[in-house]
């Protein structure tokens, strides 16, 4: 009975404190809004490899930076379908620009559209050491 009953304790222990761990793991791996630039300026990075996004029927209403210690950079992305039609957004369709003057697609992501629609949702840029400057479209 005895046995039985430390056996219970120590296992209740080895799950309570796992658990802890797994608490503080996603607590520094969460996310916090970036100081955003009131006035962003006019970024003049070289783009020798000509990278754009594709053209597009989307414009960005608005948008927050997101990140973390670790270096995860998101975007919370508002756009906007300018088309009177229905319309699929893919992610070739958006990009950012990083502090070192990079240009990235984000991970994958579609969502339908309706005409003249606007959606917001977050959007993952993937890890980097520099922050996101902008994000853009092409229309």
């Amino acid at each position: 009975m005895k046995t039985k009953a430390l056996l219970l304790i120590v296992s209740f222990s080895v799950l309570f404190s796992s658990s802890l761990f797994a608490e503080n793991e996603e607590t520094s791996k969460g996310l916090t809004i970036e100081r955003s630039i009131s006035n962003p300026a006019e970024f003049q990075f070289p783009n020798d490899e000509q990278i754009f996004p594709d053209k597009s029927d989307f414009s960005i209403k608005n948008y927050i930076l997101l990140s973390n210690e670790e270096g995860d950079r998101w975007v919370t992305v508002t756009l906007k379908n300018n088309s009177s039609g229905n319309r699929i957004f893919d992610n070739d369709q958006i990009m950012a620009l990083f502090a070192n003057g990079k240009r990235l697609q984000p991970q994958k992501k579609t969502l339908r559209f309706e005409g003249k629609e606007t959606q917001t949702f977050a959007i993952n840029f993937g890890r980097s050491k520099f922050p996101i400057l902008a994000v853009y479209t092409k229309d």
